[in-house]
């Protein structure tokens, strides 16, 4: 009964460039490191909100690889709805989880748990629930999650938004960044990234200067990637930590790097040599492009591409403008991303072998740029439009045509 044949939860819950923009400004607002000790503050989730959240989660948890969850919220309750895959077991294919919560005194507590096909009685739950948090807590980061979750109180349940106070501690906020870093960035990847980090900071002191063509940065950079892969490593994760490290030298902020490594770590990182390098004569394209093939090796596809639309729906706001150019450095750079993470041989040779900065980076000519939001309205609509669409198909066609990518 506790084990089936097909999962009940679908992933659906895909990044939109609204997301963006509603996310970040929530995180700004609510941002633990800024408040004082004690202080509280009431926060709202919408339900798209957390369920993002818990996509994204998911996907960095190696230990529950594939499995999908879903919240539903209504008035006074909210209903977690979770499918994990079980590869191999002859019972069934997936365990289907499914929990109603509700307000506590404390955050808030379940009160209906369903597994599979099977529901837990409610004299078995509270025993159930007491030996999960007794087993949980050497898991690293629990302790964070459930000092989290005491940290919550007075929560109300609407249909489709939760409201809830949070009162934040010094000491609980630095936990939950330490493990946040993480879960963004592991150990053992921050490792394999601060080994490239250091190489790249060689190789921009020694061999560039202004102006230099991208590729003779990528160049380096993988042949360094595939010496290490040819020593046994793995090629995935080489090329996946040069491409972060490339992103980190075209578009780190102040502070980037003490979040990623810590600050102690960062402190003993050697500084990166301020050097512009270029996709067609210009650094904005090369920036665009780093930054996205490392949110597409790092992240996924779908993060990469919505965070390039919404830089360029900001700069259409008052900045440079909406650039279809820079679009296609995007594009350009999730598709390298891609295939430095799914045929990572592949990406390393090719890079070796490229002629030129065609091969990856598509021309930019006759593509709409420098558009303010009231040019842009007037020529395209939005971006559902059939003008819109006709760019965007235009730009992949590009794209397709790169040799690095046929």
């Amino acid at each position: 009964m506790m084990f089936e044949t097909a999962p009940r939860v679908t992933g659906d819950a895909k990044i939109e460039v609204e997301d963006v923009e509603r996310l970040r400004t929530l995180l700004r607002q609510n941002d633990p490191r800024a408040l004082r000790t004690g202080e509280m503050r009431r926060i709202e989730l919408s339900q798209r909100d957390i369920n993002l959240g818990i996509e994204y989660v998911l996907s960095r948890l190696p230990l529950v690889k594939g499995a999908v969850a879903r919240t539903e919220l209504a008035a006074g309750h909210a209903t977690v709805e979770a499918s994990i895959p079980t590869p191999g077991n002859p019972l069934g294919e997936y365990c289907n989880l499914s929990a109603r919560l509700r307000p506590a005194a404390r955050g808030v507590a379940v009160d209906a748990l369903r597994v599979g096909r099977l529901p837990i009685p409610g004299w078995l739950l509270g025993r159930a629930l007491e030996f999960a948090d007794d087993r949980a807590r050497g898991v690293a980061g629990y302790r964070e999650a459930s000092d989290v979750a005491r940290a919550v109180s007075e929560v109300d349940f609407q249909p489709g938004r939760v409201a809830f106070i949070m009162q934040w501690h010094g000491d609980l906020a630095r936990r939950v960044e330490q493990h946040g870093r993480e879960l963004v960035l592991p150990a053992e990847e921050r490792a394999r990234l601060q080994v490239h980090y250091e190489e790249l900071a060689r190789i921009l002191s020694n061999r560039l200067k202004d102006g230099d063509s991208l590729l003779k940065l990528l160049r380096p950079t993988f042949s360094y990637a595939a010496d290490r892969s040819a020593g046994g490593n793995d090629p995935a994760k080489e090329n996946r930590a040069a491409l972060v490290a490339l992103a980190l030298y075209a578009a780190a902020a102040p502070g980037d790097l003490g979040r990623l490594f810590g600050d102690e770590e960062a402190r003993s990182l050697p500084p990166l040599k301020r050097i512009e390098v270029t996709l067609g004569g210009r650094a904005d394209l090369a920036r665009h492009f780093l930054v996205s093939a490392a949110l597409s090796a790092a992240a996924n596809d779908a993060i990469a591409g919505v965070m390039g639309v919404f830089k360029e729906v900001q700069d259409s706001r008052g900045g440079s403008g909406f650039s279809f150019a820079d679009l296609a450095a995007d594009r350009a750079g999730v598709r390298f991303g891609q295939l430095g993470v799914r045929s990572p041989d592949a990406l390393q040779q090719r890079v070796a072998e490229a002629a030129g900065e065609s091969e990856f980076m598509p021309s930019v000519e006759t593509l709409p740029e420098g558009m303010q939001e009231p040019e842009f309205i007037r020529r395209f609509s939005n971006r559902d439009s059939d003008a819109y669409a006709q760019v965007v198909a235009e730009i992949e066609k590009r794209v397709d045509r790169c040799v690095l990518f046929r």
